[in-house]
């Protein structure tokens, strides 16, 4: 931590000059101490700070896919970066939108992640070859499609969604508009302009007992239009693969369950 700053984004992994290191990785802006256009580090004294020009990767965030091997998939997850990667859409979503980039392997969420407006997920393609025969055996239909794999152990052992899309939340933004249907339902358009991609979904929870308003399973959608989900994989899930309602334009194209 920087002595009496304000505002200071943890960044892990990232070097830079003066208290941060080498070189070269951040640079000073005096100028435009309130952009959020890069990941920042607030100075100590003057108005400038620290900038890094992000590209989306969750690296920055200290994310790793690095974690061992769950020993049974019942079990409870005491380390995840699921904090760092919601840090890094929400950044990404104040920036205005963009790709936010996981690293190859198996990467850990004990918790639900949620989406924000034009924010897209993406994982890695799955590498080219797969021993004969192509199994679709606990853990194969994930690497059949993607390199990526988030695993969902809740730190609670109650079952949740992976990935939300929750428009009432966090998409009631300049592009809602409404209407009521034959039934007098008020039905909202909430633009998403969102894809998840080259992603595949593990889930080690049953729902039972849970109070969780969202249905378990990889990805829900609720009032969230013009989403794409490609790519995709859903295996071992407690739920659903996909729930969605009030979703319209919805693509799912190339996914496997």
């Amino acid at each position: 931590p920087l002595t009496n700053s304000t505002q200071v984004v943890y960044v892990k992994g990232i070097s830079s000059v003066g208290d941060f290191g080498e070189p070269k990785a951040f640079w000073y802006d005096q100028t435009n101490s309130l952009s959020t256009n890069a990941i920042c580090l607030a100075t100590a004294t003057g108005v400038g700070r620290w900038k890094h020009p992000w590209n989306g990767d969750v690296r920055a965030f200290g994310v790793t896919s690095e974690f061992p091997a769950l020993a049974t998939e019942t079990a409870t997850n005491q380390m995840d970066s699921r904090a760092m990667i919601q840090s890094a859409i929400d950044l990404m979503s104040e920036r205005g939108g963009g790709i936010v980039r996981l690293p190859p392997g198996r990467v850990r969420i004990g918790g639900s992640l949620y989406m924000k407006p034009r924010v897209h997920l993406q994982g890695t393609v799955a590498p080219m070859g797969f021993t004969s025969p192509r199994s679709l055996a606990s853990g194969q239909t994930s690497r059949l499609l993607a390199g990526t794999t988030l695993e969902m152990a809740s730190a609670n052992g109650i079952g949740e969604a992976c990935l939300i899309f929750d428009g009432p939340r966090y998409y009631t933004n300049m592009f809602t508009q409404s209407f009521v249907n034959f039934d007098g339902d008020t039905v909202y358009y909430r633009s998403g302009a969102n894809s998840v991609q080259n992603i595949g979904f593990v889930s080690y929870n049953w729902g039972w007992g849970s109070t969780n308003p969202w249905p378990v399973s990889a990805i829900a959608i609720r009032d969230v239009d013009g989403v794409l989900i490609k790519n995709c994989a859903f295996e071992n899930m407690a739920g659903h693969g996909v729930w969605a309602t009030g979703a319209r334009g919805l693509v799912i194209e190339g996914c496997a369950s």
